[in-house]
């Protein structure tokens, strides 16, 4: 049920000097998510995250919702991202539906986390991603959720 994610010191090591490049990273992911966030706004198959007033979001990961509206399910659309060569892997997993979890949650009715367990979609994003590698994910992505 668990993990043990303790740090060696040589990956102590490395993150402590990575701190230095915090800054232009998330800088990056921000202008990354960003342009995800312009390329999909009028799109009503897909779903943006939204970020609370006031907040400085760090973009660890990207997550979109594949919407009743789209012609495929979520796991076809990951199917068809990952033929295409892009790397996509499920969003949200609700944890009473896991199997270590699923006998201590038999009664457990919870329809909104089923559904984003359903139509969550993590997409790439990491720093050294190119405009033209994101427009390929943009473009692939457009591709498998239009009507």
């Amino acid at each position: 049920m668990g993990y043990n994610y303790r740090l060696s010191n040589m990956q102590g090591a490395l993150g402590v000097a990575q701190m230095a490049k915090l800054p232009a990273i998330l800088e990056r992911r921000r202008a990354l998510a960003n342009r995800y966030l312009v390329a999909f706004a009028e799109v009503p198959t897909i779903g943006l995250p939204v970020a609370p007033p006031r907040t400085q979001v760090n973009w660890q990961s990207f997550m979109v919702r594949i919407t009743e509206r789209s012609p495929h399910s979520r796991d076809e659309v990951m199917a068809r991202m990952k033929q295409d060569g892009v790397q996509v892997r499920p969003g949200v997993m609700a944890i009473h539906t896991q199997p270590a979890y699923r006998e201590l949650a038999a009664d457990a009715h919870l329809p909104e986390t089923e559904r984003a367990t359903r139509e969550s979609l993590i997409i790439p994003l990491f720093p050294e991603m190119s405009e033209a590698e994101q427009d390929y994910v943009v473009d692939r992505l457009l591709a498998h959720t239009r009507a």
